[in-house]
């Protein structure tokens, strides 16, 4: 289980992660959490979800945004 010095090491490798381009995210986390699977795939879920998040409400051509 992560405690909470656990979730504020993700908190700052979300941010720092979030920074990059998208195709870097992965292999920054990986190295950032070499050592713990668990913390790493934490982080990679975070991620991912604010990838989707950011996707939401994206226009899918010349309309409007679509749910």
């Amino acid at each position: 289980m992560i405690d909470a010095t656990g979730w504020a090491k993700i908190d700052a490798a979300v941010d720092e992660a979030m920074t990059l381009p998208p195709d870097s995210r992965t292999d920054f986390l990986t190295r950032r959490f070499a050592e713990d699977d668990e913390t790493l795939t934490a982080a990679l879920r975070v991620v991912n979800a604010m990838d989707a998040a950011e996707d939401f409400l994206e226009p899918d051509g010349d309309g409007p945004p679509t749910l």
